[in-house]
């Protein structure tokens, strides 16, 4: 199996607001006292509540005993569910970019697109994601992002209000906290936690502890929530619409945790692992494919998985999938070093490029820089600790179209988080194309391969979770 590398990063949206001024606040809505400076690491000082402290959760974050919700929960479709928030409460704004520290919430401006209710020692609450509907309006037909506010309330009392500009992934519900992060891979992924019951909203370390990541890799995997007593996927608006994926040549195969071929090939890994296990939750086919399979290499200090597109079943782990390598399309796997820094260096930084170089807009704030000479062209752009390179062996002709495809996709989905720097390397050529994404995490360089689509190889890389034996 093949060892390829790739990368991704999203940029920050300029807010164009208009008459959204601080005005007055109620005291259902505290006044804005943070401090820009700090990134708000705390935005309300929390009440007497009956649950556990962050400080409590954190430290059982750090042990890793972080405990199930403490109440009851479902999770409604945002068609009929009710709001968190009362027309005009005003939201905290969490992005540097805004023009403005406060925007008020109308169901006129903001549609839910997620919503959650329950009830958190004996009292009800509700916890709403809402986005922007301004588009719609001819005030802000032009230059308008897309902007997501979380709110909550409890007993009847609206608590807490903040606005991102990226989108919201549910990460865990854990006692009286729900946790989220918004992809921005430059920013680490930043984590969140809201108190359902005060309405504290934490953005630091204390939040990161709280969600479970304290030294696991942070990456936006789009598979389930944990803590619930029940599966629901990460993704903000799944009540409503199944989660997506795939490019225009794959399908979906299967959804929320692991594909069943994926349990079938690591299964076998967990009783002694070489090192620690990542997996996929998602995972697409190319059209028109009868079955596929998987076969499993591993040794002392690595693990590789090569995923089979085949026109009829074969078991996974067949010896018949030795001699099917031509139909073989995706990999992934791990390999550990004697040190994080043999680690580091391992990951494969592209070659220098020769040719003339000249800018490229990739969109999204992003700019990349094309490298031409006869008979391929090549576009180098960097996101956070990502770097990316897309090169066409087709045509002299940069594939502009496919590296802004490939920017998009990342502006709202999750890369893993690397320890130092990640490489993301697409190539398109006559013979076939590959893509691969490295990156490492401690003492291991974990490794993501397409030989079809770099838009497959990024939904799998995004998908990668810590693998565990599932009974």
């Amino acid at each position: 199996m093949k060892r390829m590398g790739i990368i991704l990063t999203k940029a920050s949206l300029a807010l164009i607001l208009a008459g959204c001024g601080t005005g007055a606040t109620t005291a259902a809505n505290p006044p804005f006292t943070a401090n820009r400076a700090t990134n708000r690491a705390e935005l309300q000082t929390p009440a007497t509540s009956p649950g556990l402290t962050a400080q409590e959760l954190a430290s059982l974050g750090v042990q890793g005993k972080l405990p199930m919700f403490e109440g009851k929960i479902e999770r409604l479709s945002p068609r009929v569910a009710p709001s968190a928030l009362p027309s005009g409460y005003k939201a905290r704004v969490q992005f540097k970019t805004a023009s403005t520290e406060v925007i008020p919430y109308t169901a006129q401006e903001f549609h839910t697109v997620d919503a959650w209710r329950g009830t958190l020692y004996g009292k009800p609450f509700t916890l709403s994601v809402y986005e922007n509907a301004a588009n719609d309006k001819a005030a802000y037909a032009q230059h308008q992002p897309r902007l997501f506010m979380v709110g909550v309330s409890y007993n009847g009392r609206p608590l807490q209000a903040v606005v991102f500009n990226q989108p919201v992934w549910w990460v865990r519900f854990t006692a009286n906290f729900v946790t989220f992060a918004t992809p921005n891979p430059a920013n680490g992924n930043p984590v969140y936690a809201l108190d359902l019951i005060t309405g504290q909203f934490l953005a630091n370390q204390t939040a990161i502890k709280i969600a479970g990541y304290w030294n696991e890799m942070r990456g936006g995997y789009s598979g389930e929530i944990a803590g619930l007593p029940f599966s629901a996927p990460s993704e903000v608006g799944a009540a409503q619409s199944v989660p997506r994926g795939g490019s225009a040549s794959t399908t979906s195969l299967e959804h929320g945790g692991f594909p069943s071929v994926i349990r079938q090939a690591m299964d076998p890994l967990t009783k002694s692992p070489p090192v620690p296990l990542l997996a996929p939750t998602f995972l697409a086919v190319p059209n028109h494919t009868a079955a596929i399979s998987a076969r499993t290499v591993a040794d002392r200090d690595h693990y590789g998985i090569g995923i089979y597109a085949l026109p009829s079943p074969v078991p996974v782990n067949s010896a018949k999938l030795k001699n099917l390598y031509q139909a073989e399309y995706a990999s992934f796997g791990g390999m550990g070093f004697e040190s994080s820094i043999w680690a580091q260096r391992s990951v494969r930084a592209p070659l220098p490029l020769v040719g003339v170089r000249r800018a490229v807009n990739l969109g999204n704030g992003i700019q990349g820089v094309v490298y031409q000479s006869r008979g391929s062209a090549v576009i180098v752009w960097r996101e956070g600790r990502w770097t990316i390179e897309l090169g066409d062996y087709f045509t002299p002709a940069p594939n502009v179209n496919l590296a802004r495809q490939m920017v998009a996709y990342l502006h709202t989905h999750f890369l893993p988080v690397p320890d130092v720097n990640g490489v993301i390397m697409a190539r398109l050529a006559p013979g076939g194309n590959s893509s691969s994404v490295e990156w490492t995490r401690g003492k291991t360089v974990y490794d993501v391969a397409s030989y079809q689509s770099p838009l497959l190889a990024l939904e799998m890389a995004v998908s990668m979770r810590p693998y565990y034996a599932v009974g």
